[in-house]
């Protein structure tokens, strides 16, 4: 060893080893790694303003695709890590991913001074999303500025897999327009539907596609390119009152069935050969199938005696659709001749019924679902088993359960306030199992909603939406809460398909 002086043994110890002494604290030893994230579901998402979670679906690679709005600086990772994306605007939108145990993996946003929202989200085989929703321009995608054309504008928006924007376009006049609902294609398409007013070119690019509505707003089905966002072709619906399509459905043979709401007098199909509806009430509920090349089969209401929309759709592997969706009054839940009437017993409740695909025709299954206060349906999905899986929102004291038997649910919400809720039925209709997502808070501005279902790999039924307060997303007898930051913030939770239980990492 080489030698040192005595006074500086104590103080200068590293400078007296050996060139073959290892020192612990050099640049050669690298620090440690990094804890690995927390895993974390249900978890929240918000910011001291209101915020919320709009729709969900699994991606390609097994993550979890969140497409919410914001209208402050949000952190958008759950766990003690920072991801904070600021918002330009009213309403800012975001698309998030995360995997199957809630450990962030990208945010993209997209937003400007305007109100920006998604309102649908469909995964794509490349693992991104498609997202749908309206927009009033101002925002910017892969270097480009949308400009708005006046009003609300269709926002179509394209993500990658590593949450960059590859496209996002805007549709529109100078009154208010909304996407409304998207599915994926093969062959590299995809179908958008919602309502449009006034004169509307329909053809982002260099070309033109003008569609005039007949009078208030029309309901428009239209295809596009994925890779491009580039149309493809379009086709209207509607008449002199306000009429849009909600919800849509595409079945493997590339049929597509569509869902909405009509008043008036609407008229469907080529001007050759028309499809018109007469609405009973304000507004009657609607469905109507299409061709893969977009020429319509039929068309047939859901009257009522009130108002009422198809909010949701759903394919089987029968051929049947499933429709979910909100009424008020009396509805009738066959299109043909006879009649399966629902008689709401609040202002508004929330219906699922049964159709044969090809035909419209009434296949049975007709359920009610409310209270004395405002009750209605978001989203459906499917379990292999034929469960079917509603989400929504419900104020006061429900019976969730559509036969015989009672399984009443208060919400915790009140003064005007809510809970949303996960509902499961069985292939016929009856009871399976239901949770309520809710906090004990007053007024409008704090009802729950659970926008969206989607049932994922392992059993896992998965929603997003909002919540304000200390809300309990546990339906046992425990109880899993998560506290708002601001007056509403965005959730991610999973429930166990067969049981209801609520999903841990």
């Amino acid at each position: 060893m080489p030698k040192c002086l005595p006074l500086l043994a104590l103080v200068a110890l590293a400078a007296c080893r050996a060139d073959f002494e290892p020192n612990p604290t050099g640049p050669g030893q690298p620090p440690p790694p990094p804890p690995p994230p927390i895993a974390t579901v249900p978890f929240r998402i918000g910011s001291i303003q209101p915020d919320e979670g709009r729709a969900i679906g699994i991606g390609t690679f097994g993550d979890v695709l969140v497409a919410s709005w914001f209208s402050a600086p949000t952190d958008f990772d759950p766990s003690a890590a920072v991801t904070v994306r600021p918002s330009f605007g009213q309403q800012d939108i975001a698309v998030a991913s995360y995997t199957a145990e809630g450990v962030f993996r990208w945010v993209t946003t997209l937003g400007g001074p305007g109100a920006d929202l998604p309102i649908a989200l469909a995964p794509t085989a490349d693992g991104g999303a498609l997202v749908v929703g309206h927009s009033a321009g101002g925002g910017t995608c892969a270097g480009r500025t949308l400009v708005g054309l006046g009003g609300r504008d269709i926002l179509l928006m394209k993500v990658n897999s590593d949450g960059a924007c590859d496209w996002a376009q805007l549709i529109g006049g100078p009154e208010d327009d909304e996407g409304r609902a998207v599915v994926l294609e093969t062959g590299g398409t995809f179908v958008a539907t919602g309502l449009f007013r006034g004169t509307v070119d329909f053809d982002a690019g260099a070309g033109a596609r003008l569609l005039v509505s007949r009078g208030g707003s029309d309901a428009f089905l239209a295809r596009f390119s994925v890779a491009t966002g580039a149309l493809v072709d379009v086709v209207p619906g509607g008449g002199p009152g306000d009429e849009a399509y909600t919800a849509l459905t595409r079945d493997a043979g590339g049929e597509l069935t569509v869902g909405g709401s009509f008043s008036g007098q609407a008229s469907y199909g080529s001007a050759l050969a028309p499809v018109i509806l007469q609405a009973q009430g304000p507004s009657d509920a609607m469905l109507a199938r299409y061709t893969p090349l977009l020429g319509l089969r039929y068309a047939a209401p859901l009257s009522s005696t009130g108002t009422a929309t198809v909010a949701a759709l759903l394919d089987e592997p029968d051929g049947s659709v499933v429709a979910t969706g909100t009424f008020s009054g009396v509805l009738d839940a066959d299109p043909g001749p006879g009649g399966v009437l629902l008689q709401a017993e609040g202002s508004t409740d929330l219906f699922v019924a049964r159709y044969a695909g090809l035909t419209g025709v009434y296949a049975g299954m007709a359920r009610r679902v409310g209270g004395t206060g405002d009750d209605a349906a978001t989203g459906i999905a499917r379990s292999p088993s034929g469960s079917l899986h509603l989400s929504g929102w419900f104020q006061g004291t429900v019976d969730f359960d559509p036969g015989a038997g009672a399984t009443l649910v208060t919400a915790r919400g009140t003064v005007g306030g809510g809970d949303a809720f996960l509902l499961t039925l069985g292939v016929l209709g009856t009871f399976e199992w239901v949770t309520p997502i809710g906090s004990a808070t007053t007024g409008p501005d704090a009802l729950a909603i659970s926008w969206g279902v989607f049932r994922g790999p392992g059993g896992r039924v998965w929603t997003t939406g909002r919540f304000s307060g200390r809300a309990d997303f546990d339906p046992g007898t425990g109880a899993i809460e998560l506290q708002s930051l601001g007056a509403t913030d965005q959730f991610v939770a999973w429930y166990d398909a067969g049981t209801g239980a609520l999903g841990r990492p």
